[in-house]
């Protein structure tokens, strides 16, 4: 399962309201079913601090018990390109609300 951000900042990178809270319980009911799984994030360093990385880590291999893989990003431009950018809801990077997920 992919986890796209630490949880209470999912919104900040998927543009959907309490998208948060659904991965949340979507990752809880996977670890109570009993069925093999691991858990996966694609980290940007333009939008990932190497703390919030750590924090997931953390959550997900010493708390839950869980396999985690971490899937690094090729970045071929700096990081001040990425914030410039449009999202796909048209909102500019720069100016979604949470500013932790930007370097």
């Amino acid at each position: 399962m992919d986890i796209k951000a630490p949880f209470p900042g999912y919104e900040q990178i998927t543009g959907v309201p309490d998208s948060g809270q659904a991965a949340e319980r979507s990752a809880a009911l996977l670890r109570q079913s009993g069925v093999m799984h691991r858990f996966r994030t694609t980290v940007d360093p333009c939008l990932f601090s190497a703390e919030q990385v750590d924090s997931l880590r953390r959550i997900v291999v010493e708390g839950w018990g869980s396999r985690y893989d971490i899937q690094p990003v090729e970045r071929f431009g700096n990081c001040n390109e990425v914030t410039s950018q449009t999202d796909s809801r048209r909102r500019p990077v720069s100016q979604r609300s949470a500013a932790t997920f930007q370097r």
